[in-house]
Formats: C-alpha cells, sequence, structure tokens
C-alpha cells in the first residue's frame, strides 16, 4: 500500500493477517481454578479495610462450581443446589451434570503458554511473539476457549498458602480434555508452522491451568493433536 507524505510516497507493507485451526490433546487432567467474584469481593474489602465478617462455612461443592468458566450463562447457584440434591462429593466425576453445561478455560491463557514456550526456543523472542498472533475465543463476547472432556472430577487439594498456613481447596479436573484453538497470526512475523510448534513446546513445558509444569506440576499438559 502505497501513501504520499509531503510528496514523498511511502511504501506500507499490509498486515499478512492468516488463520488457521489447530487441535489440542491433553496430556494430563486440567484443573481448572477461575478467579471468583466470591474472591475478588473479598479482596477488595480487605484492601479498602473494610471490617472482617465472621468466616463462612466451606462449602465444597460450591467452592467446586466456582471455579469452573460456565459458558451459557447457567447460575452457578443453580448448578450447586443440583449437584446437592444427587449427593456429589469429593472425588466423584460429576460430568454428567454438565451435558448441556459448556465449560471452558481463557484464550490468553493458551497465548501466556505460547509465548512463555519462547524460552525453550532457540533464538525464539517472548515480546516479538506477543504481538504476532492471537488465539480467538470460541465464542464472540467472551473470551473464553471451550473444553471438551470424559470426566469432570470434583477435586480435594490441601494447599500451602503465603505466610505458611494451609488450605483445603475444591477445584474441577478436566480428565481426557481437548480444545480447538482458532488462531489468527501475522505471517510476516511468524510462519503457521512456527507457532504450532511454540503451542506444541508450551503444553510440555509451560502447560495451563493450575499446578502446571511452569509451576513445578504436571497438570494441564498437552500436545498437537497428530
Amino acid at each position: 500500500m502505497a501513501k504520499k507524505v509531503k510528496g514523498e510516497e511511502l511504501v506500507i507493507p499490509e498486515v499478512k493477517k492468516e488463520k488457521f485451526n489447530v487441535k489440542i490433546v491433553g496430556l494430563s487432567p486440567l484443573l481448572v481454578h477461575q478467579f471468583s467474584a466470591k474472591s475478588q469481593t473479598q479482596m477488595l474489602e480487605k484492601q479498602m479495610k473494610k471490617a472482617k465478617t465472621a468466616k463462612e462455612a466451606k462449602n465444597p461443592i460450591a467452592d467446586f462450581v466456582y471455579t469452573l468458566h460456565l459458558m451459557n450463562g447457567k447460575d452457578p447457584e443453580d448448578i450447586i443446589e443440583t449437584l446437592e440434591e444427587g449427593g456429589a462429593k469429593a472425588g466423584d466425576d460429576v460430568s454428567k451434570y454438565f451435558k448441556d453445561i459448556p465449560v471452558g478455560f481463557p484464550a490468553s491463557g493458551f497465548k501466556k503458554a505460547a509465548v512463555g514456550a519462547c524460552r525453550n526456543v532457540a533464538d525464539a523472542q517472548m515480546t516479538l511473539t506477543r504481538g504476532a498472533f492471537f488465539i480467538l475465543p470460541t465464542n464472540s463476547g467472551s473470551d473464553l476457549v471451550k473444553i471438551n472432556y470424559n470426566k469432570m472430577i470434583i477435586q480435594q487439594n490441601t494447599v500451602r498458602l503465603n505466610g505458611g498456613s494451609t488450605d483445603i481447596r475444591f477445584r474441577a479436573a478436566l480428565h481426557d480434555w481437548s480444545a480447538d484453538l482458532s488462531i489468527v497470526s501475522n505471517g510476516n512475523v511468524l510462519s503457521k508452522s512456527q507457532i504450532v510448534n511454540l503451542i506444541d513446546i508450551s503444553g510440555f513445558s509451560v502447560g495451563v491451568g493450575d499446578w502446571r509444569p511452569e509451576r513445578n506440576g504436571t497438570n494441564g499438559m498437552f500436545q498437537i493433536a497428530r
């Protein structure tokens, strides 16, 4: 594209936009943990130095449901009620309750993993890679990529908090999972094969979700479907 500026013709190369899809397949369970609205409120109240109220009794089912990224606008409280009526407990596979309730994972999480994988690739530059491609959400108006899975387990773990105290967490562990990633890239910066290679490496060295390789864990590992 040519443009004249004060009599001088400037040549502005067009962005070589390329759109393509890749499928990833989980190699270890995806442990999801959304930062819930309740947690955000508690953090804000602490920062605003509001008076503390009595700590609510822990509700494992509610804690579990609020870790999920729900994609169809379903009220979490309705899901909690259904699970409690069904007698769900830690360790159970509750996938049957979510047949019509799709769940996702932030598209930005997969992008960050691929950018982080630059540390494991010779001559790869994180700053350059960050602006070379984007992973699109499954549905417009959302930031989530839909996750397909065979089992959804209510997983109970003991975690150590800052300061040395411990807590019991209830999170969703998605087993035998996969996702279709829709990617738009600037072909002038990175080729499709370079991007796919970064995504593949990120599944081994970085991962996504809680307790992933990047955080000294083994969850959230994946690879490009072959």
